[in-house]
């Protein structure tokens, strides 16, 4: 239920209120996001719990092997297995229906509202008919003859984002306004800055060509994830430092070292492997308490590198790192860069290029479309060299959806083209258009589609406003972890156990830890919560905690976590946990979209892990 947002109805913007999940595991007395010290946001109505008794599904009720293949025998008839009465053929309508239900009820629950465990959640429904049809349409975005809408809406879609990307941040100051008459939900609610275009915008009486010329010098593609962007971000750096590497192969090759920060995904030491670079020349840079690159400590390795006789490369920077959330200094980074150049292999003193600049934004792309949160986190990255962004993730588009962006055009054609005689004949029509010899892949799905209609539907706006909805929210999760920090309750709402931030909170990925009131008195010797002002510290330190209690807070939250997932008819929330910077496992809690969210929901997300493991 998406609370019917995009009908033509007219809505009070803070009276009218949606349904939400709600269940008996939700006990919490009901509290108004006011007394939790949020604002309202007109797109977003706030949302009103509904009878604590209503029955709802869990995000999941996790089952072994053995039980989700019991589950299709029982309901459907039928074993997963195809190896056994040749694959199946007898099965009718009826039972092939319900093993489509057995799917469902055996897999999670993306779209609910507390499947916090990943980057990406349940589907935008605009994306979801536009993957429908690309489904149905099933064709190869390889050459235009084949693909002819799909190939000019990626052609589109990666002009605007390369826009919005290479844009400068300070003059980017606010969205523009749509240009329907028609109120949506989104469309209601404009910032009090007046509206402005934040990139040039080509006229309805443009060409395609023409609206495409609109947007700076780009290249980039859709593919299939996250990965494989920052693999083509690291083989496009490698193609400016060794041109001949593509055609000579790793054989008399200059040492190349790429560097990544110790909270960099790991896709850039699977890509060195694959590419032949060596995992050994991936140089992990460190962090600082936040997660983010440290400068100094890049400039170091860079500096002993060169001692070695190796050639730096390529430094792949991160907006939004999976764990902390961080965003790197990206213009300390771009200068870093720019004093080491070097010379490409088989060129002239005279032809020094800078070190290539990648930066990952996999998480974190969705902040561009905010001029605030831009301006307050990804201020350089305009200045990288390429850039991976993942619609799928905090934009909801449906699985996969991934583009990698350059500055540099022709660049993807320059490093992969192979010119296959039976697909890119020279002499056919509109060949100009092909997309397929620029990437690795030949089979291509038509992914950009789903994004253009979603974008279609919501316009910049409608993003802008998502986007700073969910980092309200993870801002508001901090704000109620540092009042039970200090005070044991929120807006009156009391605990038995404690949390704690563990880590500074940044982009929508709040990290925090759960103390049972079995040891909290002893954890209190050992830890400052609040400080001389009174105010809660955060994140806390457990520096001077002995090992033996460090070891006891380790093993809390994978135990909560199974709670969550195993106890029947619990499945309350799906939140992530991990250890990270010599800290102990702590939740990780990511807000991929904030549909079916607010304060008053997370804080009984709270008050049900408090419940869960108060006798731990």
């Amino acid at each position: 239920n998406n609370n019917n947002n995009n009908n033509n109805n007219e809505q009070e913007d803070n009276d009218e209120a949606s349904p939400l999940l709600s269940s008996s595991s939700y006990n919490a007395p009901i509290v108004s996001t006011t007394a939790l010290g949020g604002g309202a946001n007109p797109a977003f109505p706030r949302a009103k719990l509904a009878d604590p008794a209503t029955p709802i599904p869990p995000v999941i009720t996790l089952a072994s092997p053995e039980e989700i293949d019991a589950a299709y025998r029982e309901r459907a008839s039928m074993s997963l297995s195809l190896l056994a009465n040749g694959g199946g053929g007898s099965h009718t309508t009826d039972k092939l229906l319900e093993a489509l239900k057995v799917t469902l009820d055996m897999s999670a629950r993306t779209h609910h509202p507390l499947f916090l465990n990943q980057l990406y959640s349940g589907v935008d429904p605009i994306g979801l008919a536009g993957e429908w049809l690309t489904a149905a349409a099933n064709t190869n975005v390889h050459t235009y003859e084949v693909a002819p809408v799909f190939t000019l809406i990626e052609r589109e879609v990666l002009a605007k984002m390369a826009s919005i990307w290479l844009a400068d941040p300070d003059e980017v100051t606010s969205v523009a306004k749509p240009t329907t008459n028609r109120k949506s939900s989104f469309q209601k609610f404009l910032s009090s800055s007046e509206a402005a275009d934040p990139m040039p915008t080509p006229s309805a009486e443009n060409s395609l060509d023409e609206a495409v010329a609109c947007a700076p010098p780009h290249d980039g593609l859709f593919v299939p994830g996250g990965s494989i962007s920052n693999m083509y971000g690291m083989l496009l750096a490698r193609h400016r430092a060794d041109p001949e590497y593509v055609n000579r192969g790793a054989y008399g090759a200059p040492r190349l070292v790429a560097f990544v920060s110790d909270q960099a995904h790991y896709s850039f030491s699977k890509t060195a492997g694959v590419m032949g670079l060596g995992r050994d020349n991936v140089w992990s840079v460190e962090s600082d308490a936040s997660g983010a690159m440290i400068p100094d400590a890049l400039e170091r390795s860079i500096e002993k590198a060169v001692a070695e006789g190796a050639t730096p490369f390529f430094v792949g920077a991160t907006a939004a790192t999976t764990v902390m959330g961080a965003f790197d200094p990206f213009v300390s980074i771009r200068e870093i860069c720019d004093r080491h150049s070097f010379t490409p292999a088989g060129a002239s003193e005279d032809e020094r290029v800078p070190i290539w600049m990648h930066v990952d934004a996999a998480w974190g792309g969705m902040y561009f479309m905010s001029p605030k949160l831009r301006k307050q986190t990804l201020r350089g990255a305009e200045r990288a060299d390429s850039l991976t962004w993942n619609p799928h993730k905090m934009m909801n588009m449906p699985l996969t959806c991934s583009v990698i962006l350059t500055r540099e055009p022709g660049s993807l054609q320059a490093m992969n083209a192979s010119n296959a005689a039976y697909l890119f004949q020279p002499d056919k029509n509109f060949v100009e258009y092909d997309l397929g010899d620029r990437s690795i892949q030949c089979g291509r799905k038509a992914d950009a589609f789903k994004l253009w209609l979603a974008w279609k539907a919501k316009g910049d706006l409608g993003w802008c406003l998502e986007v700073e909805h969910v980092n309200a929210l993870g801002e508001g999760l901090e704000r109620m972890i540092m009042d039970q920090q200090a005070t044991s309750s929120v807006a009156g709402c009391s605990f038995e156990g404690r949390f704690l931030m563990a880590t500074p909170r940044s982009c929508t990925n709040v990290c925090f830890w759960y103390i049972p009131p079995r040891l909290v008195g002893e954890l209190d010797m050992h830890i400052v919560t609040v400080d001389s002002m009174g105010e809660s510290v955060s994140p806390v330190s457990l520096v001077g905690v002995p090992d033996e209690l460090r070891s006891e807070i380790d093993g809390i939250a994978p135990k909560i976590k199974d709670r969550m997932q195993r106890m029947a008819g619990d499945g309350s929330a799906l939140i992530g946990f991990q250890r990270n910077k010599g800290l102990p496992n702590f939740f990780r809690l990511v807000l991929p979209g904030g549909k079916g969210l607010s304060d008053e929901v997370l804080l009984r997300m709270l008050k049900r892990m408090d419940e869960l493991g108060k006798d731990l």
